[in-house]
C-alpha cells in the first residue's frame, strides 16, 4: 500500500505546510484535525487487518468513509481521492476475508479503476483467489507482475506486502494460483453430480479447502486428482 500513503502523505503535507505560513487560518486548521483523525481510523483499520480481525475492520470502514464524506466538505476538487482509493484498497481485503463478496467484488474493482498499482491487483488477485475465481485471479496477478516491471525485475520490486503484514513474491504468487486454477478444475465434475443444490455446496467448500492446503503439500495436490477420479458421482437420473 506503499503507493497509496505517498499520495495521502502528500495531501497532508500541502496542508500542514499552509498552516506555517497562516497558523490562523480556521479552515486549513478544520482540514489540519480532519486529515489528523482520518489517518489515525486508517492506522486503526490497519492494525485490526495485521491481527485477522477482519469483521472489526469493516465497522471501522463504515466509520472512516464518514469521516471521508465530513471531510470532502472542506476540499476542492479530487484532493481526497487518495484517501478514497486507500479505503477501497482496504475494503476490499476486508470484505473477502469475510466472505462477502458481493461487496469485496466492487470495492476491488474501484482500488483498479482509481490506480492500476501493484498493490491494487494484488489485493483484487487474493480477493479472487478466496471467492474461487481463480482465472480471473491468474489474470490479476499476472497484471501485478507486469505493473511491477515484469518477471525478471528486481526481487525487491516484485515483493508485495499483503493486508495481514506478509510479504509474498508476486511470481510466486502467480504460479501457485495457477496451480489452484488446475487443481480447481479436477475437482469440478466432483459437486457437478450433486442432484441436491446445498449438499452441492458443501461439497464445494470442502473441495475449495482441499485446493487452498495443497498449496502447502504436494501430496494433496496428488490426493484432489485421485478424489476426481474416483468419488464423482452420477446424477440420480443417470443411474
Amino acid at each position: 500500500m506503499i503507493q497509496y500513503e505517498r499520495a495521502v502523505n502528500s495531501i497532508s503535507t500541502q496542508v500542514q505546510a499552509g498552516l506555517r505560513h497562516d497558523p490562523d487560518s480556521k479552515p486549513l486548521r478544520t482540514q489540519y484535525d480532519g486529515l489528523k483523525e482520518l489517518k489515525r481510523r486508517v492506522e486503526s483499520i490497519d492494525k485490526q487487518l495485521k491481527k485477522g480481525m477482519a469483521l472489526k475492520t469493516v465497522d471501522l470502514l463504515d466509520e472512516a468513509y464518514g469521516a471521508l464524506d465530513a471531510l470532502g466538505e472542506e476540499f476542492e476538487g479530487s484532493r481526497l481521492e487518495a484517501y478514497r482509493a486507500t479505503l477501497y484498497l482496504r475494503s476490499c481485503h476486508a470484505f473477502s476475508r469475510v466472505r462477502r463478496h458481493e461487496l469485496a467484488k466492487p470495492a476491488c474493482d474501484a482500488a483498479v479503476a482509481q490506480d492500476e498499482s501493484v498493490e491494487a491487483y494484488a489485493a483484487r488477485a487474493a480477493a479472487l483467489e478466496r471467492d474461487d475465481a481463480y482465472d480471473d485471479a491468474v489474470r490479476d496477478w499476472r497484471a501485478a507482475v507486469e505493473a511491477a516491471g515484469g518477471e525478471r525485475a528486481d526481487a525487491e520490486r516484485l515483493q508485495w506486502t499483503d493486508d495481514a503484514g506478509d510479504s509474498f513474491d508476486l511470481r510466486r504468487r502467480l504460479m501457485d494460483c495457477r496451480r489452484l486454477e488446475d487443481q480447481w478444475e479436477n475437482l469440478q465434475h466432483l459437486y457437478m453430480g450433486f442432484d441436491d443444490k446445498e449438499e452441492a455446496k458443501k461439497f464445494r467448500r470442502s473441495a475449495a479447502r482441499i485446493t487452498y492446503m495443497s498449496l502447502e503439500r504436494a501430496d494433496l495436490g496428488q490426493a484432489s486428482k485421485e478424489i476426481a477420479k474416483h468419488m464423482a458421482r452420477p446424477r440420480i437420473g443417470d443411474e
